[in-house]
């Protein structure tokens, strides 16, 4: 082994290191681009990413004095260069819009390979067995990795992400063939030139203004472009292309080992701080809900009743399912403390609102309508263990299931069964103007959605994926955060739920624009292990968690925690 690494590394070690820092600023440029790619159109964002480099890129050519070279340059290959960099910085912001960030790496990671086999035809250059066996490994280790699923691979996001592999590909072997002629500063200089200018130019028919917001984006755009580019111009300049290139796959570290990162805030008068939050008119101590969990007496016998007793006397509040296994009397009246309900609906509009209409007969504050899963989801672990409700167990809310429709010969047990019986957004706004209890709507994701449920008179949204159990493939919900908090606006009511485990997650959402947090799993881990004590020392420790995450990073009440605490990285 120490012998295939040396000849791997035999006369490159100043250009893999280069390719290394390469992969970081990239990596991170990849992430902005990614978070750019919803308010602006490709081209501009390619365009912007020359404009904001060029200064940059004038004062280290300033710095070093090295005017004269820049000017003796072969003007085919900075040409081709500068369109293949165009293309693809456009194919990859579309592309990215539509795939997940693993899927849209796992087709990038195959340019690696494609500079390896032009290496030969191309620049003349003897590819060693030791970096075909690198390349193979490295790009087989992002497939365990990455574990890609097979959505978007066929469509015209992935066509246009594998397209901007092969621009890269193509650029690089380019960039290595330039090389040999001309100066690290003419090259870096050029290709930003081209970028600018002709990415500018067609980019200008459809220009949007810049948002004050985004001004932090398009800073770190220009400083990881900047950066990116004079490390990867000098890796392809002085090491052999095949060499080289099975270092990029260390970029696969960056995409599965970082989230945001906080960044505190220090010296500030703290004194005073608290984690208080008000909810529909409730005044909690701190931001932490309970989500609805179904048939909890599954977990120990007192089951709902004790959760609803622990987040009453830890000043928060809880969510009750609509398939719980205790009455939802009964659980009010355990409880001390502000109550939501969860339903589903009903099959049909009366039914539902009877459910609701208990419910605020029962003291609950609100209603909690999940609109995710109109029909279970394929879950293929329950079905393998063949799991079954005990006897006693059952969800004792909910009366005898709606009747299906017959089916028409040849129909589909989903769209003309399961489905007849599904809301609509008009059933959704016919619920909210009837019922006497605001109505959040659960399991948003999706920006355009949250916009039509506050439409529908909805009090407020909880974006969530269900706990990733009903649809394969979906992205984190906190991922969707500040698209949503965008799309309705910063006075609406927006919860998530989903991966909530540490105080400083608690943290991150709110500053990704949260009002507050709902926990599923880690409370019914604590109910399983203590009953009402259990999950009352949980959220005493998640709260002391977050107060003290709120004190390093100089926050002393949650409208402190802002999206400038955080650095947005990759989200795998």
């Amino acid at each position: 082994m120490p012998h295939f690494f040396s000849r791997l590394n035999e006369g490159n070690p100043r250009s893999i290191t280069a390719m290394l820092l390469a992969v970081v600023f990239f990596s991170a440029m990849d992430t902005l681009i990614k978070l750019l790619s919803a308010h602006y159109p490709p081209l501009q964002i390619a365009a912007m990413r020359g404009a904001l480099t060029l200064p940059l890129i004038a004062i280290w050519i300033q710095s070093r004095g090295a005017w004269a070279e820049v000017w003796r340059a072969r003007w085919p290959l900075h040409l081709l260069r500068g369109a293949l960099v165009i293309a693809m910085l456009v194919l990859f912001t579309v592309g990215v819009r539509g795939l997940p960030l693993t899927n849209a790496y796992t087709l990038m990671f195959f340019a690696p390979l494609l500079i390896t086999v032009l290496a030969w035809p191309v620049l003349g250059e003897r590819v060693p067995r030791a970096h075909w066996w690198a390349v193979g490994g490295g790009l087989l280790g992002v497939l365990v990795a990455l574990r890609p699923s097979a959505e978007g691979f066929a469509s015209w996001a992935g066509l246009a992400v594998l397209g901007a592999a092969v621009c890269y590909a193509v650029s690089a072997v380019v960039t290595r063939l330039a090389s040999r002629t001309d100066s690290k500063d003419s090259l870096v200089l050029w290709v930003m030139v081209i970028l600018t200018v002709v990415a500018g130019a067609l980019a200008a028919p459809q220009w949007l203004p810049l948002r004050a917001q985004d001004l932090g984006l398009w800073a770190g755009l220009a400083a990881s472009g900047f950066l990116g580019q004079l490390a990867i111009t000098e890796a392809f300049r002085h090491g052999q292309a095949s060499a080289v290139a099975p270092f990029e796959y260390t970029a696969l570290a960056w995409s599965l080992g970082i989230d945001w990162a906080l960044l505190p805030r220090l010296l500030r008068d703290l004194r005073g701080g608290h984690t208080r939050c008000q909810l529909l008119g409730d005044t909690l101590q701190h931001p932490i809900l309970l989500a609805p969990v179904a048939y909890q007496q599954l977990f120990h016998p007192e089951g709902e009743r004790a959760m609803a007793l622990a987040a009453g006397v830890m000043g928060g509040a809880a969510v009750l399912s609509s398939y719980a296994s205790a009455a939802l009397e009964e659980v009010a009246e355990a409880g001390n403390g502000p109550l939501w309900f969860q339903l589903y609906w009903q099959g049909d509009g009366p039914r539902t609102l009877a459910l609701a209409e208990r419910a605020a007969a029962a003291g609950y504050k609100a209603l909690v309508l999940t609109v995710d899963a109109p029909v279970a989801g394929v879950r293929n672990r329950e079905q393998r263990a063949g799991f079954q409700l005990p006897a006693g167990i059952a969800a004792v809310n909910i009366e005898a299931p709606p009747v299906l429709p017959e089916l028409p010969v040849g129909g589909s047990a989903v769209f003309d069964g399961l489905l007849a019986l599904a809301p609509h957004w008009a059933d959704v706004a016919w619920l909210c103007q009837h019922s006497r209890l605001p109505v959040l709507l659960k399991g948003i994701l999706h920006p355009q959605d949250a916009q039509l449920a506050m439409q529908a008179g909805a009090a407020g949204v909880i974006v969530s994926n269900h706990g990733g159990r009903v649809l394969d493939s979906q992205l984190p919900a906190v991922k969707m955060l500040p698209a949503i908090r965008q799309a309705v606006g910063p006075d609406a009511l927006l919860l998530v739920d989903g991966g909530i485990r540490r105080g400083t997650d608690v943290l991150k959402a709110i500053a990704l624009g949260a009002d507050a947090v709902l926990i599923g799993r880690p409370y019914i881990h604590a109910l399983t292990t203590a009953g009402a004590l259990g999950v009352a020392h949980l959220l005493k420790l998640l709260r002391e968690e977050l107060e003290v995450a709120m004190a390093l990073c100089g926050c002393r009440e949650l409208a402190d925690i802002t999206a400038e605490l955080l650095l947005p990285a990759h989200a795998r």
